[in-house]
């Protein structure tokens, strides 16, 4: 598929996701949103990508919504079936997705990066949620992601205010994983997408999928279903695998079964 407003680019096992509307500062739009799901899916379904990495191309990752039309937001329909299924297929891949921030992340662009599984931020990047100056409220999941990362009281004051949150800030608080020197962001992610490579593909996938249900349940209930999903891969090959190199003393080699 040709993309209009993202590139996509395949390095190796893993596969960069650009947003590509320099022009309009990587504004994600209708069309971004369905490239952006068709991409992602694209990546999982591949057997030869085992990371995928979402970042911006040119001077930032992104401005947030795009305004260009005069609607300060998308209608509840447009954020159901557009941008929903978007931020969806990044949070719920089986594949690890991380999310490289430079400059700054606006708005829905911030939901997008705080979807992935890791978020990297240059040392001078900034995150904002500007919804309230416009007379609107978050949207894109963010008022989630807030509130279960940095706790409610905490959310309400970031939105409210609506003041750019430094990366520094960002890692404190839990949003981030790691804040770069702005000229080792790419390397440094590229090195961290190598390491997850180099890991058991279904132990990566269930770890994921095991901390993203266990948002809902109880402790009794998380127990079980961990129990459920260590059941298959204490069956994998990968597992096997992985008790033959320790014994042999040798770097395992996985091949997500």
């Amino acid at each position: 598929m040709i993309y209009e407003t993202i590139k996509v680019e395949k390095k190796n096992s893993l596969c960069w996701i650009g947003l590509n509307r320099k022009e309009a500062r990587n504004a994600i739009n209708k069309n971004m949103c369905l490239e952006i799901t068709d991409a992602v899916q694209q990546a999982i379904e591949n057997k030869h990508v085992h990371v995928i990495v979402i970042h911006g191309k040119g001077r930032c990752f992104s401005a947030g919504g795009d305004l260009k039309a005069g609607i300060p937001s998308p209608s509840e329909e447009v954020l159901e079936t557009v941008y929903k299924p978007m931020l969806l297929s990044v949070f719920n891949s089986v594949k690890p997705v991380i999310c490289m921030v430079h400059a700054y992340a606006i708005g829905v662009a911030s939901a997008l990066a705080m979807s992935a599984d890791f978020l990297f931020m240059s040392e001078d990047a900034y995150i904002r949620y500007p919804f309230v100056d416009l007379g609107l409220i978050p949207d894109g999941g963010l008022s989630w992601h807030l509130v279960n990362q940095i706790g409610r009281k905490k959310a309400l004051e970031i939105i409210v205010s609506g003041e750019k949150i430094y990366a520094d800030d960002c890692a404190t608080m839990g949003i981030a994983n790691r804040i770069i020197p702005k000229d080792e962001l790419v390397t440094t992610t590229q090195q961290w997408a190598d390491l997850l490579v180099a890991k058991a593909p279904l132990a990566v996938r269930y770890a994921k999928q095991s901390l993203n249900k266990s948002m809902e349940l109880t402790l009794g209930d998380a127990i079980s279903y961990e129990a459920s999903l260590q059941n298959i891969t204490m069956l994998s090959a990968d597992s096997r695998e992985a008790t033959r190199a320790f014994i042999e003393k040798r770097e395992p080699q996985f091949k997500g079964k």
